[in-house]
């Protein structure tokens, strides 16, 4: 995780990026698990990689990496949970 401290994957920190009132982002992790139901093809632990790529194919740019994903705003960087990685990178490389 890229703060270090909570668990999880690069996936799960693009999650608390996604904009709190965003319908789209329900409607992937009910696709997803519905997915699941029918045929399980992918590894639990991919759960979240699943309903994040799901959600970044309905964007106005499918299919964008999770860093694009970030420049392009579909992900906000000025989320409060991106603010202890945001400092962290200013006091590592002096911004």
């Amino acid at each position: 995780m890229p703060d270090n401290s909570l668990p999880g994957t690069l996936e799960h920190f693009a999650e608390m990026l996604i904009p709190a009132n965003d319908v789209l982002w329900p409607v992937a992790q009910d696709t997803v698990k519905h997915v699941e139901s029918l045929d399980q093809r992918f590894r639990v632990v991919d759960e979240m990689k699943a309903m994040i790529h799901t959600w970044l194919a309905w964007q106005k740019e499918p299919g964008q990496p999770i860093g694009l994903s970030i420049t392009k705003l579909f992900l906000k960087p000025d989320s409060a949970s991106a603010q202890p990685l945001l400092d962290w990178l200013r006091l590592m490389y002096d911004l």
